[in-house]
């Protein structure tokens, strides 16, 4: 918010769109789709095939799993949803002369995506200097998109 505020003019707006599920086994299950494991999973082929990937990575001895963390934060529930990719055979490689070595079951976190209520994005809005206009949100109260004012 604060990089978009150097952006936006005084007076102006700022709409974005926020996931607002805080149902954490919603969320895995959404995120549990074949497709979507497969799309992290790709990075791992595109590393090996655009980078200077020198040992043994790879990627077909990976697999998906999305770990769903719930905690408060001003009073307010949130979900942090990790998505994961397990190696499920010993690998060692080196990227840029740095050594990777991953054991069997070892994660590496591909992605993090935040799970936040529409009133304590409020909250972060207004303390980098925006004023919450209000909000649309979708058919089913898990995407919303709230508008805000520069002040």
């Amino acid at each position: 918010l604060a990089t978009f505020r150097k952006a936006v003019e005084t007076g102006g707006y700022l709409a974005m769109s926020i996931d607002t599920n805080l149902d954490a086994e919603s969320v895995r299950d959404s995120y549990s789709h074949p497709l979507h494991g497969q799309q992290l999973l790709n990075i791992f082929h595109r590393l090996k095939r655009d980078l200077d990937i020198f040992g043994d990575l790879d990627p077909k001895a990976w697999e998906y799993r999305t770990d769903i963390e719930e905690f408060e934060h001003h009073g307010h529930k949130v979900l942090l949803a990790s998505h994961v990719l397990v190696a499920t055979r010993p690998q060692s490689f080196f990227i840029d002369k740095n050594h990777i070595a991953i054991k069997a079951g070892e994660g590496l976190v591909a992605d993090k995506s935040y799970k936040i209520p529409i009133e304590l994005m409020d909250i972060f809005a207004k303390q980098e200097g925006y004023k919450p206009m209000g909000s649309v949100y979708d058919d089913q109260n898990r995407m919303a998109m709230p508008v805000y004012q520069c002040i």
